[in-house]
């Protein structure tokens, strides 16, 4: 493919006698392929069962770039918002195994929010990149206190963890939100349970939890629908135990 365009330029005439003469040039530009790259890679989600679990499947189109090599998979960490380089592959497909949730059986009225994310890049025999693709999004279950097979994601929406946590801990996700988010928390012992949300000040702008508690695992929603992006606290109290932990509001 090349570019062509004129333009005039002045020609001058063999006698003195006669003015210059605008002449007009036709100029050729040709393409120059030195620095191609492949075009960016289409990528579409899928999911695939295996017994009770969903697994994310990645389908993946090329373009049908004829010196297509392999597509790059990346990953977002959904404790540090960060992609990260997770595998690669020459299929048109790609199965995650190692994410496990369940696509059915959440309740429609309150389904899980987006929060496992992916985008491929394209890669030809010159190891040249292409642009990252769109990004794809699935919901998945989040239980960070939760433990066993199935792992932080996959819980079962009607799955009860029976055994009793055997220390205090606090965590919310997502992190950074917008506007809400959920605080989920610890208790090996019965008690007063005050949770409360401070801003960068150390003023305390809410409280989400003050009440009577049996030992298990709760969570609770702080929604941030009425204050101003930016850094905040939450602070558990129980008994002797305290422990404050830092959340961000995006709007």
């Amino acid at each position: 493919m090349a570019v062509l365009y004129s333009n005039f330029g002045d020609v001058q005439e063999l006698t003195e006698y006669d003015p210059p003469n605008e002449i007009e040039q036709l100029v050729r530009i040709n393409a120059s392929d030195t620095d191609a790259v492949p075009p960016p890679a289409y990528l579409f989600k899928d999911y695939v069962q295996q017994d009770t679990i969903y697994h994310p499947k990645l389908l993946l189109f090329n373009r049908g770039d004829r010196d297509f090599q392999k597509y790059r998979i990346y990953k977002m960490n959904w404790v540090t918002y960060h992609y990260y380089l997770f595998d690669s592959t020459t299929a048109d497909s790609y199965i995650d195994t190692i994410e496990r949730f369940l696509y059915s059986n959440y309740d429609p009225s309150d389904p899980p929010p987006d929060n496992l994310f992916y985008y491929v890049v394209a890669v030809d025999n010159s190891n040249k990149v292409s642009l990252p693709s769109d990004t794809i999004a699935y919901p998945a279950y989040v239980c960070p206190l939760c433990v066993g097979e199935i792992g932080p994601r996959g819980v079962l929406a009607n799955e009860e963890n029976t055994e009793l946590p055997l220390n205090y801990s606090i965590n919310n996700y997502p992190n950074p939100f917008n506007p809400s988010t959920k605080i989920f928390y610890t208790l090996p012992l019965e008690g007063i349970v005050k949770i409360s949300v401070y801003n960068s000040l150390g003023q305390k702008v809410k409280d989400i939890v003050n009440e009577f508690k049996n030992a298990g695992s709760y969570s609770a929603e702080f929604n941030g629908s009425g204050f101003a992006s930016g850094i905040y606290y939450y602070r558990l109290e129980a008994g002797s135990f305290f422990q404050s932990k830092k959340m961000m509001l995006l709007k």
